[in-house]
């Protein structure tokens, strides 16, 4: 069981007073890419006994965790586990989305004002609009926490890092470097040692990264808890399909895993002490879309053309309303009306949503449709819930469709297909080290129990949005 963990505190002196109290010289918080349950249960026979196993055998593991929003990715869901809350506060609502003021796409964090280093990206987290587990770390230690972020891609370093971060470093995978950004300012000097060496397994590259700045930067090495988050990987190549879960090149994924996170346990005991650490490990929670063959099977399925269907709405509407380019663009799943043309032609907005769904509900693939009105305004349901914490007023579109399972968003513009699948599937929330006690908890949960969780062992303020208590054991 969880030891209990005193009050809270602030920054300041009270802090400083507080902090020589026992807590974490280490947090050590993991996000693996697709990881699954059920994949890690199958392939366990494989693994060695100082990784994976060692996790599932001594940490505290609930079995059964989910994200509470719809629509998660891998930014989104990093956003969320380490802001304590949903889209719809922290305003990550996935990798890329409709600027609807240049009605442009936009990555989540892409910032034209920083400079790239070892990379031509630019990259800050400013879309990110509220606090993180790290910012709110140094708030607490006036600074002196040290907190850094290794991932594979940049939105994960990047959001996982926040705003104070000293560092995040993100793979540029054609020159075999480390990439930064100018927004956290100089690079580590250590980042010269951090090169790939030759290793095709970025897992690898991930843990070995990892030690390296743990020993550089002297994380763990005083009585102030500093905060390490890592980004793994346990997605197969692309194209592959993991329908049957059981090929030689996801068992593989998967023992690779295992042995970089062997690899970092072991570092991470012989630099500061496992008693000493204490390492939260999850997943990202989304399951990649794959090609499908079930007409093959007789299984319904079909293709919902989004700009086809954005074409034939305006149409519709011009023939009700009169001329005028009433959808003004489109997204993944997210149609965007012209607001300024409703209100030139004194429209009532709640009639033409209306209109939208009638429309909508009769067009081939349309399982549900959703208005921002509906999203913000209407009636709570639990289908609906998860659907309004993905939406953000700014940046999501005014109607979102939710297309059948078991067909595919294409988008013929960006040449873009998703095949779309509701199935549930579970992934696992380990908290492991720091003299827990080994638990196995099957009572489903959500991820905005982490960042509060974590704040409470390091006795901090837990993220600004976060109005979810911590768990209790």
């Amino acid at each position: 069981m969880l030891l209990a963990a005193p009050s809270f505190v602030g920054g300041g002196e009270e802090a400083c007073a507080q902090v020589s109290q026992a807590v974490p010289r280490l947090v050590v918080g993991i996000a693996i890419d697709q990881l699954r349950t059920d994949y890690l249960e199958t392939f366990a026979p494989l693994y060695g006994e100082d990784g994976l196993k060692r996790l599932m055998r001594e940490g505290v593991v609930y079995t059964s965790a989910q994200y509470a929003s719809a629509g998660v990715d891998r930014a989104s869901a990093v956003a969320s586990l380490y802001t304590g809350t949903v889209p719809y506060s922290h305003g990550i609502v996935g990798e890329d989305w409709m600027d609807r003021q240049t009605l442009r796409p936009v990555h989540c964090v892409d910032d034209f004002k920083q400079r790239g280093v070892n990379t031509q990206e630019t990259t800050s987290p400013q879309h990110l609009l509220v606090s993180t587990l790290g910012d709110e770390l140094k708030v607490a230690t006036d600074g002196r926490a040290l907190v850094y972020s290794v991932a594979p891609s940049r939105e994960a370093a990047v959001l996982s890092a926040g705003h104070a971060a000293d560092y995040a470093l993100w793979m540029n995978r054609k020159s075999g470097e480390w990439a930064g950004t100018s927004y956290y300012g100089q690079a580590p000097a250590a980042t010269r040692l951090m090169m790939n060496t030759g290793t095709d397994n970025v897992n690898e590259w991930v843990s070995r990264t990892a030690t390296t700045l743990i020993q550089y930067a002297s994380m763990g090495a005083d009585e102030t808890p500093d905060l390490l988050t890592l980004c793994y990987d346990a997605s197969v190549s692309e194209g592959y399909s993991t329908r049957t879960g059981q090929s030689v090149e996801l068992e593989q994924v998967y023992v690779r895993l295992d042995a970089a996170i062997a690899q970092l346990l072991s570092e991470i005991n012989k630099r500061i002490g496992l008693d000493k650490t204490l390492f939260f490990i999850t997943s990202t929670g989304y399951e990649p879309s794959e090609p499908s063959a079930l007409d093959t099977y007789r299984i319904p399925t079909g293709a919902l053309q989004i700009n086809r269907c954005a074409a034939l709405l305006n149409m519709y509407l011009t023939a009700i309303y009169g001329n005028g380019q009433y959808v003004e663009s489109y997204y993944g799943n997210q149609l965007y009306l012209n607001h300024k043309l409703i209100e030139q032609k004194q429209l009532n907005l709640t009639e033409v949503f209306k209109t939208c769904e009638d429309f909508l509900f009769q067009y081939s693939g349309v399982r549900d449709v959703y208005t921002s009105t509906r999203l913000t305004q209407g009636a709570w349901t639990p289908g609906i819930s998860r659907i309004r914490n993905a939406y953000h007023p700014k940046c999501s579109g005014d109607i979102l469709i939710q297309v059948n399972p078991g067909w595919s968003l294409v988008n013929e513009d960006m040449a873009q297909s998703r095949f779309v699948r509701d199935s549930y599937f579970e992934f696992p929330l380990i908290f492991f080290g720091y003299g827990l006690k080994a638990e196995k908890v099957q009572t489903p949960i959500t991820m905005d129990v982490v960042a509060p969780t974590v704040a409470h062992y390091m006795r901090i303020r837990a993220p600004n949005a976060c109005s979810t208590a911590p768990l209790s054991f």
